[in-house]
């Protein structure tokens, strides 16, 4: 009893009903408190795995155009070694022609020299003669002379085609 009213069974009933209802709706917004506060905190870390994920794929993205940029140095560079292969190609094709054309050369002169020595040895008469034995060592050590230098100057002139200059 309250101030000195009386509390009939029907407002007892009303008072209680009252209590169970407040009680039954704090009940409620205890659980909508929590069930909001729960729901916040998973979005909270649902947001952090995001932002994880994005720094983690920012990182890989950089790291993935760091290794494009060496990629395309390093083909950029190929392609320089390339042209220059390219070139060094052409100029050794370009130097074998000048160096087959030069032998060519030479071996048509000293063809037509063996021809010139031979017709002069058939006007001299001495055609059937055995020459002597120094005359014809003289001969050999000059042609093996003439030889010699030739084939000096053939493989220094390939060397130089090749790019091995001395």
């Amino acid at each position: 009893m309250q101030n000195g009213t009386l509390l009939t069974p029907k407002k007892l009933k009303r008072v209680v009903l009252k209590k169970i209802i407040l009680i039954v709706i704090a009940l409620l917004a205890i659980s909508g408190i929590y069930r909001t506060t729960t729901a916040v905190i998973e979005h909270i870390r649902y947001v952090r795995s995001l932002e994880d994920s994005k720094s983690q794929l920012e990182s890989e993205n950089n790291t993935l155009s760091t290794a494009l940029q060496l990629s395309e140095g390093a083909r950029s560079a190929m392609q320089v070694e390339n042209e220059r292969i390219k070139e060094l190609e052409k100029d050794y094709q370009r130097k074998t022609t000048e160096l087959n054309n030069r032998l060519i050369k030479q071996r048509e002169e000293s063809q037509n020299e063996i021809t010139r020595l031979e017709a002069a040895l058939h006007r001299s008469g001495i055609n059937d003669v055995r020459l002597p034995d120094d005359v014809i060592r003289m001969q050999r050590e000059r042609a093996k002379a003439i030889n010699q230098r030739a084939s000096e100057n053939y493989r220094r002139s390939h060397q130089q085609a090749a790019g091995k200059s001395d």
